[in-house]
């Protein structure tokens, strides 16, 4: 028995004391998502009340709002992340959530103006269409659980794959500037991005391509999708939910060429004047300037605090929350 007890105690200190050096090199667990570990959230959120609280979008919503900070706000609540990174648009899963007759909570949901366009609703089909069983969408979050402690046993920087990377490369791989929680949100530690300037260049580059690769009907040839959409919102609002819009931030490039193509003033204006949710835009914030997305496309981690702080401030006036 002692030997067991002796051998337990050396693995134990030899795990954290691995663990420490993995963290202080700059790597940190992360889990890994699937559909069933959507799924599995998806049914937490449709049988949580009115005191359900979910965020559908993109991964600007995932990483940008800070599911940590607004439970600390919000204890009364349930909060539950159903954003999906490089997602496109989320209203296929608001359909589902507005024919689920279970759900009376509310939606905050990531728009943009391409995600308005019905040609576009069905991107984020294999996660409200998955078929996972309830064993598997509690294995998938166990899974996702234990991958959320641990940055030795992350599956791209963990101390298994740095070792083939130090005798493949001579090197240990960077540490992955993006961590996934159990929970689903993203948290984006800018700090630990190599190339940023790069990266930055790269994406308002091929964000430019897409954008000139893409048809844009202009504000008045989509006002047949946003009346089918403003269904939705209506049949989730008739059984005591609520339904909030939120433009995200971006910057710098980025945010040039949304505008060019998209002006905010004559896709969104339009989109929050003739829908029945609530809507709220990041440029209207008082100081919105002070929310600059590094990447011109996402918050860091710890600006995400600040900027889910302003947003639960602006529920709590229009009456949708009742923060601490």
């Amino acid at each position: 028995m002692l030997t067991w007890s002796v051998a337990l105690s050396v693995f134990g200190t030899g795990l954290l004391s691995a663990e420490s050096a993995w963290r202080a090199l700059g790597y940190r667990p992360s889990a890994v998502d699937s559909p069933a570990l959507w799924k599995y959230w998806y049914e937490r959120a449709a049988v949580g009340g009115p005191k359900s609280i979910v965020l559908i979008g993109a991964s600007r919503i995932q990483a940008g709002i800070s599911t940590h900070q607004m439970r600390k706000q919000l204890p009364d609540n349930q909060v539950v992340q159903l954003g999906q990174y490089a997602g496109d648009s989320p209203v296929g899963v608001l359909r589902t959530i507005a024919q689920d007759q279970r759900f009376n909570g509310i939606v905050i949901c990531d728009m943009l103006a391409p995600f308005l366009i019905r040609d576009r609703w069905e991107s984020q089909r294999r996660l409200y269409e998955s078929t996972a069983t309830i064993k598997e969408q509690c294995e998938a979050y166990e899974s996702a659980r234990a991958a959320d402690l641990l940055a030795i046993n992350n599956s791209e920087s963990g101390l298994r794959s740095g070792v083939k990377e130090l005798a493949a490369q001579g090197r240990l791989p960077f540490p992955n500037h993006v961590r996934m929680r159990a929970d689903r949100s993203l948290e984006i530690n800018f700090a630990l991005m190599n190339n940023l300037e790069g990266f930055r260049r790269e994406n308002a580059d091929s964000f430019l391509k897409q954008y000139l690769r893409a048809e844009h009907p202009a504000p008045e040839d989509i006002d047949g999708d946003l009346r089918e959409l403003d269904g939705f919102v209506r049949r989730i609002q008739d059984r005591g939910g609520r339904v909030v819009f939120v433009g995200m931030p971006s910057s710098g490039e980025r945010l040039k060429i949304e505008e060019k193509f998209h002006p905010k003033t004559k896709y969104w204006d339009r989109f929050a004047a003739t829908s029945s949710g609530t809507c709220i835009h990041w440029a209207e914030f008082e100081g919105a300037g002070r929310f600059i997305c590094p990447d011109d496309s996402h918050l860091d981690y710890r600006d995400a605090v600040q900027f889910t702080d302003t947003l639960i401030a602006e529920l709590s006036k229009r009456g949708v929350l009742k923060a601490r």
